[in-house]
């Protein structure tokens, strides 16, 4: 008579689950909630603009894909006049090849934007919105106005000395009047 052994049901879907957390931990990422008044103060530059270039290429040590961007400056809010602004997003695809940054905001050629972005880290050579999405508007036409949205898919995490996360809605839309209005003000 052959003798076989069951575990318990508890026991396979907790080994299962142990295997599987590092993977979808891997998936996420947790930010800091920024308030927008916050987002404006850690910004060395804000612009409002038409995103003219996005080229991906492998960073200069080859160990990751950036993306090259260049914006055609509508207005720069923040951080010295330019007609065009051109930075280093980590993240990008080059055929089949991919470094993927969650919560950073994907920007193609011809997307009108509002970027809070940080300085040029001195290290990488980076330049990243503050907050990720949170320092991110994409500005789409809806009823013939123009709308600033704003789209959170990373996990906020509470600011030093709070108890609680700051909530933010998974999409925000502010009519992008109002909205650069309140970037100048915040700026100022």
């Amino acid at each position: 008579m052959t003798r076989t052994s069951r575990l318990p049901v508890c026991v396979v879907a907790s080994a299962l689950a142990a295997a599987l957390a590092p993977l979808a931990a891997s998936r996420a990422t947790t930010v800091e909630a920024l308030t927008d008044a916050d987002v404006v103060a850690r910004a060395a530059r804000v612009v409002h603009g038409v995103c003219t270039g996005a080229t991906p290429r492998w960073s200069d040590d080859g160990k990751l894909i950036v993306t090259d961007v260049t914006i055609a400056a509508i207005e720069v809010i923040k951080g010295g006049k330019a007609s065009e602004v051109s930075f280093t997003l980590p993240g990008g695809r080059l055929g089949e090849q991919a470094t993927l940054i969650h919560g950073m905001p994907p920007i193609a050629a011809g997307d009108e934007v509002v970027l809070c972005l940080s300085a040029v880290s001195p290290k990488s050579g980076l330049c990243v919105p503050i907050g990720l999405e949170q320092g991110a508007f994409r500005v789409i036409p809806v009823d013939g106005r123009k709308v600033a949205v704003r789209r959170i898919t990373v996990n906020l995490a509470a600011p030093a000395g709070e108890a609680a996360p700051r909530r933010r809605p998974a999409q925000e839309a502010t009519p992008l009047a109002d909205l650069l209005s309140l970037l100048r003000s915040l700026a100022r």
